[in-house]
C-alpha cells in the first residue's frame, strides 16, 4: 500500500508554531520536513551548521513538537542525536531535510534505508539537452528502460582532493561505492539550454547525483566544483547549484 505520509504533498502544509522558522515547510504525524537553503552544511562538523542553527534558534518549538506528537512516554531528541535528522544533503544542495518526531520512526526509516527500501527524490537542471534515446558513453554503466537511465558507475573518494569525489581508480581512496542514480527527464528548457530532471537515489553517497550527471556530460547547473569550465560569465560563477531535495517515498509490502 502507498504510504502518503513519506510523499510531500501541498495539502499537508500545516499551522504550527515551527512554520514561524525560517524555511519550514511541511509537518505530519512522522516527520517534519525543513527546508535547508543552499551553502550551508547540514549537520554538526567543522564549519557552522544549519541544524546548530536549529537548535540555537528555535530549540523551545523543537521541543514542543517532538513532546507533543510523540507516542506516550517517549523522549525528544536530544541536540546530539541532530533533533532526529534522517537525512543529510551536500552543502551546496538545497532542499528538505527530514527529522523523525520519535524514536520508532527514526528506526524505522533506517531499517528501510539500509535494505533499499527508501527512495530519495530530487529535482535537478542539468546542461544541455539530454536526449535518452541518443545517450551513448564507453565509459559509464548505465542502463535505459521506461524512458529513464540508471547509471551504476561505482564513486570514490578522491584520494588528494578531500572535497571531491571521483569515478576514476586511479584517483580513488577506500572502497567503492556501488550506487544507483535513477533520472527522468520532464523537458528541456531552451532558454538556458537546460533539462529539468526528477532524480531518484537509494542510500546515497556524497556528491553522487553531481557527479554522474557530470560523467554524462550533462552537469548540474551551477556546480563549481565538478564542472567549473562551463561556468563562463560572472553571473554563472554567483549561481547557485541547481539541485534540490523534495521527498522521500518508503516502500512497503512491496509497494510505495
Amino acid at each position: 500500500m502507498r504510504q502518503p505520509c513519506y510523499q510531500i504533498k501541498k495539502q499537508q502544509l500545516i499551522s504550527n508554531p515551527l512554520l514561524h522558522m525560517a524555511h519550514t515547510r511541511y509537518e505530519n504525524d512522522w516527520f517534519y520536513y525543513v527546508w535547508k537553503p543552499h551553502n550551508i552544511a547540514t549537520t554538526f562538523g567543522d564549519q557552522p551548521s544549519f541544524v546548530e542553527e536549529l537548535i540555537k534558534t528555535k530549540w523551545n518549538q523543537i521541543k514542543a513538537l517532538q513532546e507533543n506528537r510523540s507516542l506516550a512516554g517517549e523522549q525528544y531528541f536530544h541536540t546530539i542525536q541532530e533533533l532526529g535528522l534522517v537525512n543529510r544533503l551536500d552543502n551546496q544542495t538545497a532542499g528538505l531535510l527530514f527529522f523523525a518526531k520519535n524514536q520508532i520512526i527514526f528506526d524505522t526509516y533506517k531499517s528501510h534505508q539500509d535494505n533499499d527500501k527508501c527512495d530519495k527524490i530530487y529535482y535537478a537542471d542539468l546542461q544541455g539537452k539530454l536526449d535518452l534515446k541518443k545517450f551513448k558513453s564507453a565509459r559509464l554503466l548505465f542502463d535505459v528502460q521506461w524512458e529513464k537511465i540508471t547509471i551504476s558507475s561505482p564513486i570514490y573518494h578522491h584520494k588528494s582532493i578531500p572535497t571531491k569525489m571521483t569515478m576514476q581508480k586511479k584517483h580513488q581512496r577506500g572502497k567503492a561505492h556501488e550506487v544507483d542514480t535513477v533520472i527522468e527527464v520532464l523537458y528541456y528548457n531552451p532558454e538556458n539550454d537546460s533539462s529539468t530532471c526528477r532524480i531518484v537515489i537509494k542510500k546515497g553517497i556524497r556528491h553522487q547525483i553531481r557527479i554522474h550527471t557530470a560523467s554524462m556530460g550533462h552537469p548540474v547547473l551551477g556546480d563549481k566544483l565538478y564542472c567549473p569550465k562551463t561556468l563562463k560569465k560572472p553571473s554563472d560563477k554567483a549561481t547557485n547549484l541547481h539541485l534540490r531535495s523534495t521527498g522521500l517515498e518508503m516502500i512497503r509490502n512491496n509497494q510505495k
